[in-house]
């Protein structure tokens, strides 16, 4: 497993997404993306980006993590146990994520 900090988003090829999910509309937002299968890396890259209203979304500052499908569903797994006030976006794309890499080796 691999992270980068500052990562550009407009590297990643649309076909390659495979699941986008956004916090609730509010002055600061939380974004996750998950991409599959990219040919220059790993199997999988799992996107997080944080935006405060202030600035624009161009702004966002897009973390990384590059790593197979066991992985990546350990870091989704950790979202869901943990016990949240409130409904982020990592929250909210766990079980996607986990449904999505259900049938992955």
């Amino acid at each position: 497993m691999k992270q980068q900090d500052h990562f550009d988003i407009s590297t990643i090829p649309l076909w390659k997404v495979a699941i986008v999910v956004t916090s609730e509309p509010g002055y600061e937002m939380e974004r996750v993306i998950l991409v599959e299968d990219h040919p220059d890396w790993y199997d999988y890259i799992l996107i997080t980006g944080y935006h405060c209203s202030c600035y624009a979304f161009d702004e966002t500052r897009w973390e990384a993590t590059f790593g197979t499908a066991e992985e990546i569903r350990k870091i989704a797994q950790g979202w869901q146990d943990a016990e949240r006030i409130y409904l982020d976006a990592e929250t909210k794309a766990a079980p996607l994520i986990l449904r999505h890499l259900k049938h992955c080796v």
